[in-house]
């Protein structure tokens, strides 16, 4: 379930970089992405794979890299 979770997220944010993806990746450091493609991103994800991130939960985004994000993910489904 993990590797479908990563597999979709590095396509999300391929589709929106055009740059290949590693694990360890960071998007909001990444300097691609402005606050508005980072909250779009964001929905994209919740929309994707049926969930609601919480404020708690991205209160720390600004560190997340790919492995991060598949792990809360993988929490709220």
């Amino acid at each position: 379930m993990a590797k479908d979770i990563n597999y979709i997220l590095k396509k999300i944010l391929l589709k929106k970089t055009k740059k290949k993806i590693k694990d360890n990746f960071i998007f909001v450091r990444s300097g691609l992405f402005d606050s508005i493609d980072i909250l779009n991103t964001i929905s994209e994800i919740e929309s994707k794979f049926k969930i609601k991130f919480s404020e708690k939960d991205l209160s720390n985004i600004k560190n997340f890299d790919i492995k991060k994000i598949t792990q809360l993910i993988k929490k709220k489904l």
